[in-house]
């Protein structure tokens, strides 16, 4: 668009209006006007300058003319106007990356991202001078820490708190599989043959809840409290999944709170509290049987009901197993007294330790499913039999959902191959972004992309995948 003024005054005016056009300024004092004027303002302003008939006198002049519209712009900030207007291109740069080039590009920092990832997977702790120092080592770039925590944190990494070795520590998704793939073919043919109804996993999960909440709090102060309380009790919850989906062995909860006892002599009190047990257990569609108090009937003082051979028992007999049936358990202290196998004559399997989470239908999946919606749910845990019966609640919808698709997924239909996904899948799996920034690093250091071979024996490793070949996970 060409516009003409006839006379200094319009030329004013028009700037004038142009820049109330704009966002208006806060109220605190901006150091340059130049920063009160649109991108389109600026490109106009110097398109004007260049086509002047007196180019030379152009800026001084436009700077005076903005000045009487309100608008103070440096004779330097209208010189670059000009320049941007005679190459054709904005004076303003809508690129995000139009700052200071970063010292790395984007290929070399997935390599230190893969660093990171690196470190994750050998179990070694990675700090920001750890980082800073890698990359020294393999760019010759001196960079200062804060700069790569913005590149952390922009790629998605963030300060995590290690956890302790687990079994499973050492082992690589690729020996977790073999693993996995192992346990379902030695047991495959004897499973099959067992009517889906017959076909039991067992656990036990507890009521315990670690509750915590964030605030903001001046630094160096004392830590803020919470008003919110968590009930004392621990109670242990027996789950029961069959292959069939049904739920014809509901999960059984184990207590020593008095407040979930029905056989005490009344009170003012106690009928208040049986009136809530009783609404509770309505709304959740509990019933009584499925409740077991096992303390003392007068000065019970314990708060954690542990898993045990008796209480195993005792879940048996309510549950009325049949002596036909397979059951599979991790092999706790529920399942054994001393040598004796507590669900004798009944076949028991044991998933090995290393892998029960992943071929487990309880462990990660029932409980894991159920505890989360638990966790969501918003009920008050300092209230025991609220919350303890919705974590029920929560179990029972869960079992009656995902259990026949946990049992094909985890145990009927798992195959070499799903193995491997069986294991990718689990929490804690590398996204395939993340997985191609681990490679990068460990080819670019001439490592095997496949991480540490050290399982197989020196005179048997080789390189027949290729050094680029890696599972799912590291």
């Amino acid at each position: 668009m060409c516009h003409r003024f006839s006379s200094k005054h319009r030329l004013a005016k028009f700037l004038s209006a142009m820049s109330d056009s704009t966002p208006q300024p806060s109220s605190r004092k901006r150091p340059y006007g130049a920063t009160d004027l649109s991108p389109d303002t600026r490109d106009l302003i110097g398109r004007m300058i260049v086509t002047s008939k007196r180019p030379r006198d152009a800026t001084a002049t436009m700077q005076q003319n903005l000045a009487r519209a309100g608008a103070v712009v440096s004779s330097r900030s209208l010189r670059r106007y000009a320049a941007a207007a005679r190459e054709g291109r904005s004076a303003l740069s809508q690129d995000k990356s139009s700052g200071r080039k970063s010292k790395l590009d984007d290929s070399q920092k997935d390599i230190i991202f893969g660093f990171v990832l690196h470190c994750n997977a050998i179990s070694q702790n990675v700090s920001l001078k750890a980082i800073v120092d890698e990359v020294m080592k393999q760019f010759g770039v001196t960079v200062d820490g804060s700069v790569v925590a913005r590149w952390l944190s922009a790629a998605g990494f963030a300060r995590r708190r290690v956890s302790t070795r687990k079994s499973t520590y050492g082992l690589d998704a690729a020996a977790l599989a073999r693993m996995i793939w192992e346990w379902v073919s030695t047991y495959r043919n004897e499973i099959r043959n067992v009517p889906a109804a017959d076909l039991l996993s067992i656990d036990v999960t507890y009521t315990a809840k670690s509750y915590y909440e964030t605030t903001y709090a001046p630094v160096g102060a004392p830590q803020p409290r919470s008003r919110q309380l968590v009930t004392a009790f621990t109670n242990a919850i027996y789950t029961c999944l069959d292959a069939s989906g049904s739920r014809r062995y509901p999960c059984l909860m184990f207590t020593f709170n008095h407040n979930f006892r029905e056989d005490r002599n009344p009170t003012p009190r106690r009928a208040l509290i049986l009136e809530h047990l009783a609404a509770q257990m309505k709304l959740n569609g509990i019933q009584a049987r499925r409740i077991v108090y096992v303390g003392k009937d007068k000065g019970e003082t314990r708060k954690f009901v542990r898993e045990s051979p008796e209480l195993t028992r005792l879940a048996i007999s309510i549950w009325n197993l049949p002596k036909r049936c397979v059951v599979m358990t991790d092999g706790g202290n529920f399942a054994k007294d001393k040598d004796v196998d507590v669900f004798s004559p009944r076949r028991h399997l044991v998933y090995w330790s290393k892998i029960h989470m992943f071929v487990s239908m309880n462990d990660n999946s029932l409980h894991g499913v159920a505890k989360q919606r638990w966790r969501m749910s918003g009920i008050d845990f300092e209230d025991d039999v609220a919350s303890t019966l919705r974590l029920m609640h929560e179990i029972d919808l869960a079992q009656v959902k995902y259990s026949q698709g946990w049992f094909k997924r985890n145990l009927l239909d798992v195959t070499e191959a799903s193995a491997v996904e069986l294991v990718s899948s689990a929490p804690g799996a590398l996204s395939e972004e993340n997985l191609a920034r681990l490679r990068a690093y460990r080819i670019h250091c001439g490592l095997d992309a496949r991480g540490s071979r050290d399982h197989i024996p020196e005179d048997m490793r080789d390189s027949l995948d290729g050094s680029y070949w890696q599972y799912g996970v590291y």
